[in-house]
């Protein structure tokens, strides 16, 4: 990103130059945005394109490579969702450190994806750490999900499309105020040796490590949990 422009430096507005560079892996047929040790304030990374092009954001390390929200505003950190109903997406963050500064709606937003992948990301401090709505295959490895609203929010998009085969491999999904993963509509969200602790407020029943909401419509889908210390 550096040679678009951006500077990294905790201050410097870098949000244009580091979506030409996303943007330029669009333009390229695919490829990866790489994104050295700093502190980069942005206001929000969208998605401009239409096609299922792989565009890989790679950070230098979970606390090395920092996005922070610039102040001021309330968007999604990364935009990354696709056109309704088009389930397109493809994708991968990778070594980096998303901050919503207390404002973003979301860290990471993405709707009507094909397949998502996220290794090694620090999400905190937005009001949904990652916010899914609609897709086919989402795999978290070894993330940690820690100090947003709620963790992990997951809902059909706006094409009635489910949320379906969410995994969540390893990390930890911790200290979030309302929820550690709040599913409202999907089909299969599966946790394999995931940490879950210290989220939602002691006596506070609508709170907690996970709420699955199941009166929203008639297909509650299915979850599993194996090996999670809660």
């Amino acid at each position: 990103v550096k040679a678009f422009g951006a500077v990294g430096d905790d201050s410097t507005d870098d949000t244009a130059a580091m979506q030409a560079a996303v943007d330029a892996g669009f333009n390229a047929g695919g490829g990866t945005v790489y994104i050295t040790t700093g502190t980069y304030i942005v206001s929000s990374i969208v998605k401009n394109w239409i096609g299922a092009v792989t565009v890989r954001i790679q950070g230098a390390g979970k606390r090395a490579t920092r996005i922070k929200k610039k102040t001021g505003t309330t968007t999604p950190v990364l935009d990354f969702s696709s056109s309704p109903g088009i389930v397109e997406t493809y994708s991968e963050i990778c070594d980096l450190w998303i901050d919503g500064s207390n404002l973003a709606t979301a860290g990471l937003l993405v709707t009507d994806w094909a397949r998502w992948t996220m290794k090694n990301v620090l999400v905190q401090s937005c009001t949904n750490g990652v916010h899914a709505k609609g897709g086919l295959v989402f795999d978290v490895y070894d993330c940690t999900i820690q100090a947003n609203v709620f963790g992990y929010y997951c809902e059909k998009s706006t094409a009635n499309i489910y949320s379906n085969l969410v995994q969540f491999f390893g990390g930890q999904i911790s200290a979030n105020s309302t929820c550690g993963m709040f599913i409202q509509q999907a089909s299969g969200v599966h946790l394999y040796g995931t940490d879950l602790s210290a989220n939602g407020v002691a006596g506070n029943a609508s709170t907690g490590a996970i709420f699955v909401d199941a009166n929203v419509d008639d297909e509650t889908g299915f979850s599993s949990m194996s090996g999670n210390g809660v």
